[in-house]
């Protein structure tokens, strides 16, 4: 699967993509493979009022795993319906960091840098205590230099 994962360009592999959150819950055990994901405002309240929620660490845990294998898009994914699922949890900040976090990387892979840049910048801004504060102000450097915002570059 990984090698058709890396073959973004095919064909198959963009159909596949789909895939990847029904992998990543049934591997995660994160809840049952016959569950659908709720497309709907209505759909999700009705998946949380019956109980039908995947634990939050597991699910943090399985996106953060999703981001260190450089699959940025579906960690985003995965972190975007986190928190919605999850909105007052004491993870939030964190999982709200990975989300843009995986958005800039991302970007970064399809060569968008302008939006990057954005993203690695609302990071230092918003998270100016992070551990990661290296990594995003790294990205941010990367972005603007693609860019040739050299100015901006030196100031990091």
């Amino acid at each position: 699967m990984n090698l058709l994962l890396k073959k973004r360009g095919s064909l198959a592999s963009r159909h596949s993509w789909w895939l990847m959150s029904v992998w990543v819950y049934a591997t995660a055990g994160l809840c049952s493979i016959g569950l659908a994901q709720p497309s709907t405002p209505d759909q999700a309240a009705s998946a949380l009022n019956a109980g039908n929620v995947p634990d939050p660490y597991s699910t943090f845990q399985a996106g953060v795993r999703m981001f260190e294998g450089d699959f940025f898009h579906q960690a985003g994914e995965i972190f975007d319906q986190w928190l919605q699922f999850f909105p007052d949890h004491e993870l939030h900040q964190n999982v709200s960091e990975y989300a843009i976090w995986a958005r800039g990387e991302h970007a970064v892979s399809e060569s968008d840098y302008s939006k990057a840049a954005v993203s690695f910048s609302q990071l230092l801004r918003d998270y100016p205590q992070s551990k990661h504060r290296l990594d995003h102000a790294f990205g941010e450097a990367w972005s603007r230099f693609y860019l040739q915002q050299y100015e901006r570059v030196a100031e990091l």
